[in-house]
This record gives C-alpha cells, sequence and structure tokens, in this order.
C-alpha cells in the first residue's frame, strides 16, 4: 500500500499522499506538478507483486493462531491448538522413534492386535445383528467395550468366555449408537456361508501382541489417528487369509502370538476380517 501510494516503500506520510492524490484526481491526471499519477503508481506496485509474490502453500493452515502457524512453518504439519513438539505428536498417533529402538516398517506391526477374551455379551438395544461386548484385551483401564456384527452366527452362550484377536488401534466408531473400541477378527468361508472366530493360541495371555512369524524392524504400533489417516488397516486387511491349516496368514506369512499360529477351528481358504 505505501508503494502504491507513496511511490516508495518509506519515506512520505500515507496519509498526506491520498489527500495528494484525491486533489490530483479531481484536477485531472498531470494538472498537479511533481505528482506521480496513480495509474503509474499502481503500474509500480503490479511489476512488484510479479516479482516478488509467492503463492500461498495450499496445505498450511488458515492463519488463525500464530501458535499453529509457527508449528506448521517449523515442523511441516499442522499440530492441535496450543500443543506443540512431543506433546502434539503423541496426540496425533505418531510412533517417536527412541535412541536404541528400531523403526516399525513392517505394515502389519503399524497394527495393534491382540489376544483377548470376551467377559460379557448381551443383544444390542437397537438391532437384531449386532452384539455388544466386554473384552479384556490386557489393558491397564479393564476391558473395552467394542461392538460386533456376529448376532447372525454366534449365540449368546457360544461368545460368552471366547477367545479372540482384536484390533485395537482403530478410532472409536458408533455402530447403531454403540461406541465400538475395536474390531473382533473372523474368518470367513469363501462362499460366505460360514463364520468362525480366528482364535489365539492356547496358553498365550491376554494382551499379547499378534505378528506376522517373519518381519523386520520394530514392533510399536501406530496411534489411531495415524491409522486412519495412513489407511493402514485398509492396506492390510486385503492380504488377511487363512490357510489350508486353517492359520492365520498375511501376505503369505503366518500370524503367531507368542510364537504360536493363531488358527480358525475349521474353515480354510477363507478371508480374515
Amino acid at each position: 500500500v505505501r508503494l502504491a501510494v507513496t511511490g516508495s516503500m518509506s519515506g512520505p506520510d500515507v496519509a498526506a499522499q491520498l489527500r495528494l492524490l484525491g486533489h490530483a484526481n479531481a484536477a485531472g491526471e498531470g494538472a498537479v506538478a511533481d505528482v506521480t499519477p496513480l495509474t503509474a503508481r499502481m503500474d509500480t506496485l503490479r511489476a512488484f507483486v510479479e516479482a516478488f509474490y509467492v503463492p500461498p502453500d495450499p496445505n498450511a493452515p488458515p492463519i488463525e493462531d500464530v501458535e499453529e502457524v509457527e508449528e506448521f512453518l517449523t515442523k511441516g504439519k499442522k499440530g492441535k491448538k496450543g500443543k506443540k513438539g512431543a506433546e502434539a505428536d503423541e496426540d496425533d498417533g505418531a510412533v517417536v522413534v527412541k535412541d536404541g529402538e528400531m523403526p516399525t516398517v513392517c505394515e502389519f506391526a503399524k497394527m495393534d492386535i491382540r489376544v483377548g477374551e470376551l467377559v460379557e455379551v448381551w443383544n444390542h438395544p437397537e438391532s437384531n445383528k449386532l452384539y455388544c461386548e466386554k473384552i479384556d484385551v490386557g489393558d491397564a483401564a479393564g476391558p473395552r467395550e467394542v461392538c460386533s456384527g456376529l448376532a447372525p452366527y454366534f449365540s449368546l452362550e457360544e461368545m460368552k468366555n471366547q477367545r479372540v484377536l482384536v484390533v485395537c488401534n482403530l478410532k472409536p466408531a458408533k455402530m447403531a449408537g454403540f461406541v465400538s473400541n475395536g474390531m473382533v477378527l473372523c474368518a470367513k468361508s469363501e462362499d460366505g456361508s460360514r463364520v468362525e472366530f480366528m482364535e489365539p493360541p492356547e496358553g498365550v495371555a491376554v494382551g499379547t501382541r499378534v505378528l506376522p512369524e517373519i518381519m523386520d524392524g520394530g514392533i510399536e504400533p501406530l496411534g489411531a489417528n495415524q491409522v486412519k489417516k495412513k489407511k493402514v488397516w485398509e492396506g492390510i486387511s486385503v492380504d488377511l487369509t487363512n490357510s489350508d491349516a486353517s492359520e492365520a496368514m498375511w501376505a503369505g506369512r503366518r500370524l503367531v502370538a507368542d510364537g504360536k499360529p493363531c488358527k480358525a477351528k475349521s474353515i480354510t481358504g477363507g478371508t480374515i476380517g
């Protein structure tokens, strides 16, 4: 604005120049000596902008909070308002690799799939296809609530005390109004007519991670936000199958808990989900 009005980046008072330009404009362009016409000044400003203007980054956050902008510039991503550094990373669910730790490079290991045990099951009050469950997966806070579409395949009696595999780092999701904090994994036959639990090995403790038998890198799972953002579950779930021996497989590798295979009762050659 100063350049356009005064003809320079510093110096003359902007308000005074505006009054002078007003008089000059009323008298007609060129009528007042030593006054650069506004059109010429706008041409100067246009040339300046074309020479030095940098288009805004489309990924930049809206300028609502100075801390957010500073964080975007220093970290390359938007953090939560009022939080910086490691605290923002923790909320985002990104894995921070500590000294001496191996980064998690195996896609499956980015998921937190654990051995669990159903401790309570009841019918969903709003849907005859859903069960509401409390499952012990080793959380310090106690059993977590999960909702599963298993009512067409298992009775309440068959569900009680069943040992299962549970996906534990998906974002909570509402299922007919009930907030589900995980997903129970089952095998489904090729024709879709039969469903069986993918069961952990006998004697393996609740909370034990399920991982590929052969893998590289660390085993620290991602947080739920990162799993959703990076679509990790969508990426690995397409390669989940069970073998001719009913064992859980991912990308051709056996899935094990404490070194022992996880299996369905009888389904072979099906999918897992």
